[in-house]
């Protein structure tokens, strides 16, 4: 709809206006946000029936796009962290009934920004407008992935371009933990999970080859480094369990995802003996036969923990 349009492009402006403050930003946002309320009631296309009237709509798109910045630019970080912290105390601006998805919620929550961002944790993939997806499983796609510099293809500059997003996205969402604004944990055992621990089931000399393998291991070495370098204390504190391992009143319908990834066979969630077994993981990465730029990576992940291991009493 129009005003929903009209609304999050407003709301959006105002994220990126660096005259205004992350709290002016926030009232932009609630004013936004409330007045697409109103032009949406009474309308059926916008909603689902007992939800609040063009609210999942606005939001949706509002997180998007405020997740598109993030993607594209790491200086506006700490920025988006603070806007987003801003809106979490707007709890009495317009929120009192709301309905999403047929639960009752606020801004306090940051409504619909959870599953917006596992929207965006989809990997990295470069999309061309008429085609689709583009082919990531290629040689110079993986290379470019992993960190070589594209050459003039447009094609490997989109691939390029999708690195940093993906690198970029990752580093946010890791903020927004380590500042207590989002709790990740969720996003920060399957990254572990899927990334790093396979590694323990190989040589950590080098890559391997693996045709069915969607995104390239040192690539996903890195994004396994950036958040333990960014919310590494929150990890090192953390004892969640997400898995039947630990938790016996774990329901099988909840799935497991926190369940080992590699050798690891220990609780289904963060224990400090886990966290040993990626230290251990990182440090063969940074000895072993890798780009530079995954070595290094590793090394910095390795420094980073033994540094929290120092500094930050374990729960």
């Amino acid at each position: 709809m129009a005003y929903i349009h009209s609304a999050v492009t407003a709301a959006l402006a105002a994220v990126e206006d660096h005259l205004l403050s992350p709290e002016e930003i926030a009232t932009t946002v609630v004013a936004q946000c409330n007045q697409c309320i109103a032009s949406s009631t009474g309308n059926a296309d916008v909603t689902q029936e007992g939800d609040t009237p063009g609210l999942e709509g606005l939001l949706w798109s509002f997180w998007s796009g405020l997740l598109n910045i993030a993607e594209d630019d790491a200086s506006m970080h700490d920025r988006l962290a603070r806007i987003l912290a801003a809106l979490k105390t707007k709890d009495s601006q317009g929120c009192a009934g709301w309905i999403i998805w047929g639960e009752g919620s606020h801004w306090g929550e940051l409504p619909l920004f959870g599953p917006v961002s596992r929207e965006g944790m989809n990997g990295p993939n470069a999309f061309l407008q008429g085609e689709g997806f583009l082919d990531k499983s290629t040689p110079r796609a993986h290379a470019v992935l992993c960190g070589d510099l594209p050459t003039k293809d447009p094609v490997e500059r989109m691939f390029s371009q999708s690195r940093k997003e993906w690198l970029n996205i990752n580093a946010f969402l890791a903020k927004l933990w380590a500042l207590d604004i989002v709790d990740e944990h969720f996003f920060g055992i399957t990254t572990m999970r899927m990334f790093l621990e396979p590694l323990s089931v190989q040589s950590n000399k080098g890559p391997t080859v693996d045709v069915d393998r969607d995104d390239p291991q040192e690539l996903q070495i890195e994004v396994a480094a950036i958040w333990i370098k960014i919310a590494g204390a929150k990890m090192y504190r953390c004892r969640k369990i997400l898995g039947p391992k630990g938790n016996p009143d774990w329901k099988a319908n909840q799935g497991a995802s926190g369940a080992s990834g590699g050798t690891w066979d220990g609780a289904d969630g963060y224990h400090p003996d886990r966290w040993a077994h990626w230290k251990q993981i990182f440090s063969e990465v940074a000895q072993g036969n890798w780009r530079k730029n995954v070595t290094e990576a590793a090394q910095a992940a390795v420094d980073a923990m033994e540094k929290f291991e120092r500094d930050t009493p374990s729960a």
